[in-house]
């Protein structure tokens, strides 16, 4: 019965060395799942304005066939974009600053004169402050427009300051900083 015992004993050293290299796993696991919500948190800002520039440019790009509602409707969503106090300064493309209430009007108009309009953005660079509340991005857009069977090219490096507001990220002012001449193809 005394071996018996000390096999039981032996056994339950066993199950605690056991445990004690389980509880190094454990604190591990529970160490890197920490960390991974804290940079999913820390990062959601800069992935939900992402995906609304991403919105903005499928918004703003037009098919082939795309009707008068259709292109109405567009320039509705864009405005949506923007703060309702939001400047534009889109000097070559508009001459003078925009407010946000004629930017309907306006891409309502380009819009009905082009067949096709396909905008892709590039080298994407984003500041979102500490406060989570503001944010400055600078990238690069390059619109190919389509009219009458001509295609054109035009780059244009865009610099825009998002604002927070109702936990939604949008637009308070957009300017573009210079026009990028594209390679001749």
């Amino acid at each position: 019965m005394a071996y018996y015992r000390h096999r039981r004993s032996f056994a339950y050293r066993g199950e605690d060395y056991l445990l004690k290299r389980n509880h190094w796993l454990y604190l591990l696991v529970l160490l890197c799942v920490t960390a991974l919500v804290a940079w999913h948190y820390s990062d959601r800002d800069a992935r939900r304005i992402n995906k609304r520039l991403n919105q903005l440019a499928d918004t703003l790009g037009k098919e082939s066939g795309e009707g008068q509602l259709r292109t109405l409707a567009k320039s509705q969503q864009v405005v949506d974009f923007f703060t309702p106090e939001a400047e534009l300064r889109l000097q070559p493309v508009l001459r003078q600053r925009t407010s946000r209430r004629e930017l309907s009007t306006i891409f309502h108009q380009v819009h009905s004169r082009l067949d096709t309009l396909d905008v892709r953005i590039r080298d994407r660079r984003l500041d979102v402050d500490e406060s989570g509340e503001t944010a400055e991005m600078r990238f690069t857009a390059v619109g190919t427009a389509g009219l009458a069977g001509d295609r054109e090219t035009q780059m244009h490096e865009f610099h825009l300051q998002w604002v927070k507001q109702d936990r939604e990220w949008y637009i308070d002012r957009a300017e573009i900083v210079q026009a990028i001449r594209p390679p001749r193809q």
